[in-house]
């Protein structure tokens, strides 16, 4: 039997079955194999088979040859993450995983709690059920950024929690497992240590971690040691332990300070600005100023004043600002114009959370004091309706 073949060859392309294949390499052998191909039934099989590898290798070859050539070498693999790098779950890994472990840390020391939990339980054997929580509450407008550091962590639960007028407008990122606490929590903040007072928390949390670890907790000595801690863990004791436990004596607590040079990461100072500072702008009356107004960007940070030599040494550091006090409080403020631009440039496209829309506001006002807008009426007025809308005149808009 004689294996036939139509085929229209010239030296830029072969015509079979209707197919074009482009190149004059795979034409010429493409002729050869069809004029080999009726000298020997068996070399016609063979020939026929050697020939439908070439169709489909030309055919792979003919439909990527005008790709642009970044395409026609990436792996399919390749490929196919980059199509769905678009995708609502790679973006929210991606976003995951670009998140800074010191600004984790610096939002911490201004909004995470470290607590122990110790609650009548008449079930138990000592009559009393302990329990770590570390935990950070914010209004519901910042959910997405307690999302994105619950997957940080990798551990933990996110609940609302209802206001005095029943109304849903807190929620509260919280890790209440031991184990959680143990291999997630406990870790990331040895290696990235709380610049804060709370550091002293974090401290006497982490003891009492230890303790139940060991199974202390369980056992008489080991629960008045843990409640001795507490004592000396935010506020104290509350009114009903003192009671229960009257004769407990407060171990000392750590004390936190910053008599050596500061050495903070600026994503701190990013995640500690997007929990405690604060941008404002303030508008005036001055007859100094030709429209009767005077405007003037804000930007403070304020703690306790326990965390003062801190405020100092952030100061210090930046070269930038002035420090307030008070009795109970300190603030960290910068208001000139130049260092007010070198503040901007170091936040510009840094915050996660809510925070950024004060920011961008902040930026808004910004330009139109640099264009010396805010000396026109029309100025004046865009900057009091943007100021309107800023911090806690902002609008729940979830």
């Amino acid at each position: 039997m004689k294996t036939r073949f139509k085929c229209l060859v010239d030296n830029k392309f072969v015509i079979w079955g209707g197919l074009k294949i482009d190149g004059p390499y795979y034409g010429n052998v493409i002729l050869k194999i069809l004029l080999n191909a009726g000298k020997s039934p068996n070399l016609g099989v063979v020939y026929g088979l050697f020939l439908i590898l070439i169709l489909i290798i030309s055919v792979k070859i003919t439909m990527t040859w005008r790709q642009p050539a970044g395409v026609r070498n990436i792996h399919t693999s390749i490929a196919s993450q980059r199509l769905h790098a678009g995708d609502p779950i790679s973006k929210k890994n991606n976003l995951i995983q670009s998140i800074n472990p010191n600004y984790v840390t610096g939002f911490s020391d201004g909004e995470a709690t470290f607590s122990i939990s110790i609650l009548k339980k008449p079930g138990y054997k000592l009559g009393y059920q302990v329990f770590p929580i570390f935990s950070i509450q914010l209004h519901k407008k910042d959910i997405l950024l307690l999302e994105k550091l619950k997957s940080f962590f990798n551990v933990g639960t996110i609940r609302l929690k209802k206001n005095k007028d029943n109304i849903n407008d807190t929620v509260i990122f919280s890790v209440q497992s031991l184990k959680d606490i143990t291999n997630s929590i406990i870790p990331h903040f040895n290696k990235y240590p709380l610049l804060t007072q709370k550091r002293a928390d974090f401290i006497l949390f982490k003891e009492i971690i230890d303790l139940m670890n060991k199974g202390k907790h369980l056992t008489n000595e080991g629960l008045l040691e843990i409640i001795s801690i507490k004592a000396s863990m935010n506020k104290g004791l509350n009114e009903s332990l003192k009671k229960e436990f009257p004769n407990v004596i407060p171990v000392n607590r750590p004390e936190i300070n910053h008599k050596s040079p500061l050495i903070y990461d600026n994503q701190w100072l990013v995640g500690f600005a997007e929990a405690e500072g604060c941008f404002m702008c303030l508008v005036r009356k001055n007859v100094k100023h030709k429209i009767g107004y005077q405007v003037t960007l804000n930007f403070t940070l304020t703690q306790h004043i326990r965390d003062l030599e801190l405020m100092k040494k952030i100061k210090e550091s930046l070269g930038l600002g002035l420090i307030y006090e008070t009795a109970t409080i300190v603030n960290y403020t910068i208001t000139k114009k130049l260092e007010i631009d070198t503040i901007i440039s170091m936040f510009d496209g840094k915050f996660l959370g809510a925070k950024n829309l004060d920011f961008q506001d902040f930026l808004k006002i910004q330009e139109i004091v640099n264009k010396d807008l805010h000396k026109t009426e029309e100025g004046l007025n865009q900057i009091i309706s943007i100021k309107k809308s800023m911090n806690t005149g902002r609008k729940d808009e979830s």
